[in-house]
C-alpha cells in the first residue's frame, strides 16, 4: 500500500485540478462550453463517434463514405483511431461524454506514468508530486490535450524514458519493449519521432558511456533485438501504415528554406507558463511548447552553475540541450522529425521531448540542492524579472502573462530566500507549484475556448456527426457538400478536383460555398433534389481521352462534363472589364443579379471586397473557386499582389439549361441500388454503346466487382477515380470492398504471445 500512495494521491490532485478547471471556465459537464477546438470539431471527436457507434453496433468498418468519397476506414483509424484507451468511449452515449472521458483517462495515466519515473528517480514523496503534475500539465499538453490521437505517446513517453535509460545502462528491456510498441500501436506519427530521438539518444549516450568495447558491442545487440521484437509486436500497425501511404499516394514534399525561423524572443518566451496558443500558420508568431513550472526555468539557469555537478555532466547536457535548440531552428531537421513534410500550423509537435530533459535536469539540481544556493537563486530570479519585463515591452507578452509569471518569482524567490531542509519548506513548494499549475490551466483552457471556437455552446441534443443514410454519406462537417476533413486522404483525388477547383489550402475540405451546382449533381453530393448516384455509365471519351489542365479549373470541369454527356459549356463565362484601376486594386460594376463563381487559382489575389465588405480575406489566395451571390449594381473589388496584363475578370454562371439537360442525358443510366452499404454496394444498370461505368468512388485495387455473376477489374478514370468495362445492356454489378491483414496481425498477435509467455518462464525461474 505504501508504494501505491504517491500514484494515488497525485492522481487524487490531478483530477481535483481538472475538475476545478473544467468548472471554473464553465465547461461540460458542468456548463455548456465544450473542448471541442481546432480539428476535434471537424475530425477527432466525429471521428470517435462514428467509430464507437459502429462498435456498438456491432459492425467493423472495412470502409467508409463518410470521409470524402469513401476510403478504407483504416486511414482514418491509423492515425487518429487505434489508442485501445478510446474504447473506454463505449460506456458513454453523449458524443461529447466520449471525447472528454478519452482526454480525462490518458490525462490520468499521463500523471501515473510520470509517477512511476520519478519514483524510479528518487524516494522524495514532494518532488514526485511536483514532477508528476508539472509533466502532466506542461505547455504541451495544455496545447494539445483535445489532440487525442498524440497524447497517448505523451502519456507513456516517461515508462518509455525509464524502458530506454533501463536499457542503455542495465540491459534491461521489457519495459522499453513494450512501450515502445505500444507508442508505435497508437500514432505512427509521434511514434516516429520518438524512434528518431531514440536513435540520436543512444548514439549520443553509448559514445559517451565509459564502457568496455565488447559491452558496448553486446548492448548494441540487445537495443537492435528489443526494437525488432517492438517493430513485430505492431507489425500489423505498421504494415498497414505503409500499405496505406502506398494507396493514398501521399508524396514527399520539400523543406521550404524561405520560410521564417523561430524568433528568438519567442524561444525563451517559451520557458516562461502561462499561455500557451497551440497553433498559428506562421513560425514568427508561435513558439514551442515546453514550459513546465517556473521553478525548472530556475532550475535550469541554476544547473550550470551547481559547483556540486561535474563539469563532464554538465557540458554533456550543455551538448545536449544546444542540440534540442538547433533542432527548433534547422529547417532541414524540422522537415526530417516530421515525417520528411513540412507541418500544416503547428510546427513545434515534437517539444515534449525537450519537457523530459527539463525534468531530469530539475531531479539532478534537487539532489544537490541546499541551503548555500539562495544567493545564486535570487540572482537568477532577479535575471527572471528583467527577461520577463523585455519580453513584455517588446515581444508582445500578453498583460495576464507578465503577471502570472512576475507573481510565482516573486513567491520562489520568497521561500528560497527562507528555505532548509525542514518539511513545512517543502509543503510550501509543493503548494505554489500545485496553484502555478492549476492558474495556468485554468488561464489556458479558457485561452483556447475563445480563440478556436469563441466558447462555442453545447447542446446535449446536437451532435457535430451529421446522420448518414443512403442519400446523404457526408459526415465530418455540417455541410451539404463534399468533404473529407482528414490528414488521410488521396493525394490523387485531392489533384483531380483540384483542377477542377474543388479544394481548400489545407487541402482538407471543401464546402458548400465553393462547388458549383454542377459538380454537387455529377459527384452525388446531396445538395438539391438533382443529383446522380454514384455510379452510372458515361461517353468513354472519359476514358480514351482524359481530362488536362485548361486556363481556368471551372474550364476543366466544362471539359469533364462534356466528356461524359457530350454536351458542352454548362458553365458559361462571364466576362466583366475593369471600371477603375488603382494601385493594384481593380473595381468591377455587376450589371446582372446572379449566382457566380470567381477564381482565385491564380494565386496572386491579395484580397477581395464586395461593396467594401471584405470577403473571406485570409481565403482568397488559395487554389479554389467561390461561390457568390451577386447583385445589380454590387461593386466587386480585388486587390492583386502583381498588376494584370489583362484587367478583365472572368466569372462563371451556370447555364441552368444545360444543367439539366446534363441530367436528362445521364440520369437514366443510373445504378438501383438493391444493396447500400459502406463496403458493398449493389444494383442493376443501363449501359449503352461506348460507354463505361463511372463511379464517384476513389480508384481502389481492393474492391471487389462483379458484373453478372463474373469478376471484372476496375479501370482508373482520370488519376484517381474508379471506372468499370462494361458491354451494352441492362448488368446486375456488385462491388465488395475486402482489404485484410491477416498475415501482419499474425505476425503481431504471435510476437505479443511469445513475448508474454517468456515474461512468465522469467518470472517463475527468478521466483
Amino acid at each position: 500500500m505504501k508504494k501505491l500512495k504517491p500514484y494515488i494521491i497525485n492522481t487524487c490532485i490531478i483530477a481535483i485540478l481538472l475538475i476545478i478547471a473544467l468548472a471554473i471556465n464553465n465547461l461540460y459537464p458542468f456548463g455548456n462550453k465544450t473542448l471541442t477546438l481546432y480539428d476535434a470539431t471537424s475530425q477527432y471527436q466525429p471521428m470517435l463517434y462514428n467509430f464507437i457507434m459502429k462498435i456498438k453496433e456491432g459492425i467493423l468498418l472495412n470502409y467508409t463514405f463518410n470521409t470524402g468519397f469513401g476510403q478504407p476506414f483504416i486511414f482514418n483509424f491509423l492515425y487518429y483511431l487505434s489508442s485501445p484507451l478510446n474504447l473506454i468511449a463505449i460506456l458513454f452515449k453523449n458524443p461529447y461524454a466520449m471525447f472528454m472521458s478519452v482526454i480525462i483517462l490518458k490525462t490520468l495515466l499521463t500523471g501515473i506514468f510520470t509517477t512511476f519515473y520519478a519514483s524510479k528517480k528518487t524516494d522524495n514523496k514532494f518532488l514526485i508530486t511536483i514532477l508528476a503534475i508539472t509533466y502532466t500539465f506542461s505547455g504541451w499538453y495544455l496545447a494539445n490535450f483535445f489532440q487525442i490521437m498524440w497524447l497517448d505517446a505523451f502519456m507513456i513517453f516517461p515508462l518509455f524514458q525509464y524502458g530506454f535509460e533501463e536499457l542503455i545502462n542495465n540491459n534491461k528491456a521489457k519495459i522499453y519493449i513494450i512501450s515502445l510498441a505500444y507508442i508505435m500501436l497508437s500514432n505512427f506519427y509521434i511514434a516516429f519521432i520518438i524512434c528518431l530521438y531514440t536513435l540520436v539518444s543512444y548514439l549520443y549516450n553509448i559514445i559517451l558511456k565509459k564502457d568496455k568495447y565488447i559491452n558496448k558491442i553486446r548492448n548494441f545487440q540487445i537495443i537492435m533485438f528489443s526494437t525488432i521484437i517492438s517493430f513485430l509486436m505492431s507489425f500489423f500497425y505498421i504494415y498497414a501504415t505503409y500499405d496505406s501511404f502506398l494507396t493514398m499516394g501521399i508524396p514527399i514534399n520539400q523543406p521550404d528554406y524561405n520560410q521564417t525561423t523561430l524568433p528568438f524572443l519567442n524561444l525563451i518566451q517559451s520557458f516562461f507558463y502561462g499561455n500557451t496558443s497551440i497553433s498559428v500558420s506562421t513560425i514568427e508568431k508561435t513558439a514551442p511548447n515546453f514550459a513546465l513550472s517556473i521553478l525548472f526555468t530556475i532550475s535550469l539557469i541554476y544547473y550550470f552553475f551547481n559547483k556540486k555537478i561535474t563539469l563532464k555532466d554538465k557540458i554533456k547536457n550543455i551538448v545536449a540541450f544546444i542540440f534540442f535548440i538547433f533542432l527548433l531552428y534547422s529547417k532541414t531537421l524540422n522537415y526530417i522529425i516530421n515525417g520528411f513534410h513540412v507541418p500544416i500550423g503547428y510546427h513545434f509537435r515534437y517539444s515534449f521531448l525537450l519537457t523530459i530533459f527539463l525534468i531530469k535536469l530539475f531531479i539532478e539540481n534537487y539532489k544537490t540542492f541546499d541551503k548555500t544556493i539562495n544567493k545564486k537563486i535570487l540572482f537568477i530570479n532577479i535575471s527572471l524579472i528583467i527577461i520577463l519585463i523585455l519580453l513584455y515591452l517588446f515581444n508582445d507578452m500578453p498583460l495576464e502573462n507578465f503577471i502570472f509569471n512576475l507573481t510565482f518569482i516573486i513567491a520562489y524567490s520568497i521561500l528560497f530566500m527562507f528555505y532548509n531542509n525542514k518539511e513545512i519548506y517543502k509543503y510550501l513548494f509543493t503548494i505554489i507549484v500545485i496553484i502555478e499549475v492549476l492558474v495556468s490551466l485554468i488561464i489556458n483552457t479558457n485561452y483556447e475556448i475563445e480563440t478556436s471556437n469563441k466558447g462555442n455552446k453545447f447542446n446535449t441534443e446536437y451532435i457535430t456527426y451529421r446522420t448518414v443514410n443512403e442519400k446523404n454519406y457526408q459526415l465530418y462537417d455540417n455541410t451539404t457538400s463534399y468533404t473529407s476533413f482528414s490528414s488521410m486522404q488521396y493525394n490523387m483525388l485531392y489533384n483531380d478536383f483540384l483542377t477542377m477547383g474543388i479544394t481548400t489550402d489545407n487541402k482538407a475540405q471543401t464546402r458548400k460555398s465553393d462547388t458549383t451546382e454542377l459538380f454537387n449533381m455529377l459527384f452525388n453530393i446531396n445538395d438539391n433534389n438533382k443529383y446522380l448516384e454514384k455510379i452510372y455509365a458515361v461517353n468513354n471519351t472519359l476514358y480514351t481521352n482524359p481530362v488536362l489542365p485548361n486556363t481556368t479549373s471551372l474550364a476543366n470541369l466544362n471539359s469533364f462534363t462534356e466528356k461524359i454527356s457530350g454536351i458542352n459549356n454548362a458553365l458559361e463565362e462571364y466576362i466583366i472589364p475593369a471600371t477603375d484601376i488603382n494601385n493594384k486594386t481593380y473595381t468591377y460594376l455587376i450589371d446582372e443579379t446572379n449566382t457566380y463563381y470567381i477564381h482565385t487559382y491564380f494565386l496572386n489575389v491579395e484580397k477581395i471586397s464586395i461593396n467594401n465588405i471584405p470577403y473571406k480575406e485570409d481565403n482568397v489566395s488559395t487554389e479554389h473557386q467561390h461561390r457568390l451571390q451577386l447583385n445589380k449594381n454590387d461593386l466587386v473589388k480585388i486587390t492583386y499582389k502583381n498588376e494584370l496584363d489583362n484587367s478583365d475578370l472572368i466569372l462563371y454562371i451556370e447555364n441552368k439549361e444545360k444543367v439539366n439537360e446534363v441530367y436528362e442525358v445521364l440520369k437514366d443510366n443510373q445504378i438501383e441500388y438493391t444493396t447500400y452499404k459502406d463496403n458493398h454496394l449493389e444494383g442493376t444498370i443501363k449501359v449503352e454503346k461506348n460507354q463505361i461505368i463511372f463511379t464517384s468512388i476513389p480508384y481502389d485495387e481492393n474492391w471487389h466487382i462483379t458484373i453478372d455473376g463474373k469478376e471484372t477489374k476496375p479501370i482508373r478514370l482520370l488519376n484517381s477515380l474508379m471506372g468499370i468495362e462494361c458491354n451494352e445492356g441492362i448488368h446486375k454489378i456488385s462491388l465488395k470492398y475486402n482489404k485484410n491483414y491477416i498475415i501482419p496481425t499474425t505476425i503481431s498477435v504471435s510476437t505479443l504471445t511469445l513475448f508474454i509467455i517468456y515474461c512468465i518462464y522469467q518470472k517463475k525461474k527468478n521466483d
